[in-house]
């Protein structure tokens, strides 16, 4: 059984990992984990807030992955990488595919730092697409 890990936020730069996560997806016959990782929330409100933006992330994956076996996951950590490989040991993920940006920019540096420091763990083989920002 293979088992594919989809790393998403609301970025436009996450959801562009979808058509090859889906392409990937079907062509292994694999399951899909998609995973939303949130920063612990202060107060009730926040949580609420938190929980329905992950939800909403979700919805707008499912529809690429319909008919195979999809889990959704949410993890709250101390740094994006750590939930990724935390996620990677504890579901027994095969692949990771993910987004990083094609330009520099702060959140484009972090988004790139993560994928490097989940490939640089080399503990799963990481498909990486990257988004080209049209704007």
């Amino acid at each position: 059984m293979t088992t594919l890990l989809i790393p998403l936020d609301r970025s436009a730069a996450s959801q562009a990992a979808l058509p090859v996560a889906e392409w990937l997806a079907r062509g292994l016959r694999a399951d899909v984990v998609l995973l939303s990782i949130g920063e612990l929330a202060e107060t009730s409100t926040q949580a609420a807030e938190g929980d329905a933006e992950k939800a909403r992330v979700f919805e707008s994956a499912m529809p690429h992955f319909k008919g195979l076996t999809v889990r959704c996951r949410s993890e709250t950590a101390e740094g994006p990488a750590a939930a990724i490989l935390r996620t990677v040991d504890e579901e027994h993920i095969d692949l990771v595919v993910m987004s990083t940006h094609g330009k520099a920019g702060t959140t484009q540096v972090a988004r790139e730092e993560i994928a490097d420091e989940v490939i640089d763990a080399g503990v799963v083989p990481v498909t990486v697409v990257r988004y080209q920002n049209e704007a």
